[in-house]
């Protein structure tokens, strides 16, 4: 039985989830973790930098909760959110930022989907509308993160 802890079994459930993100929307780090069933926001980037798996993954589709990236990556996020249709927004301090109203994306549920994907699996309990977008500042499986 494979550890689900392992790294390369991480990394599997990251590329699984980013993978699975739709062009023109989103998910946060902090997603993408509660998705993969890992607790670091910080350990989803790490593993995203190092990609482990090989696949040719849409990192810029997995932001801050801000909706931004590093700086070195930014110039060429814009590129893809520009073909992908991705709502951005104006920001004095960064060259892009994903406006997070409208491109955040939530997982369809295992009974809207009728399969039994890892994927949806992990995010029971989310909308059920495909590409419908939580309140801000919820977490995939509809609870609300932060203070």
């Amino acid at each position: 039985m494979t550890d689900p802890l392992a790294p390369d079994a991480l990394a599997r459930r990251v590329a699984e989830v980013v993978a699975g993100i739709p062009p023109g929307r989103v998910l946060t780090y902090g997603d993408v973790a509660e998705l993969a069933e890992c607790r670091s926001a910080r350990l989803i980037g790490s593993v995203m930098a190092r990609n482990p798996t090989g696949r040719d993954l849409p990192w810029w589709r997995v932001v801050t909760v801000r909706g931004t990236l590093a700086d070195h990556l930014q110039a060429a996020a814009r590129e893809h959110y520009r073909d992908e249709g991705t709502p951005v927004r104006a920001d004095d301090r960064h060259l892009v930022r994903v406006d997070m109203d409208r491109a955040l994306w939530s997982p369809e549920t295992p009974a809207d989907r009728g399969s039994g994907s890892p994927q949806g699996a992990r995010a029971a309990g989310t909308l059920s509308t495909p590409g419908a977008r939580r309140p801000r500042g919820s977490s995939p499986r509809g609870r609300r993160s932060g203070p």
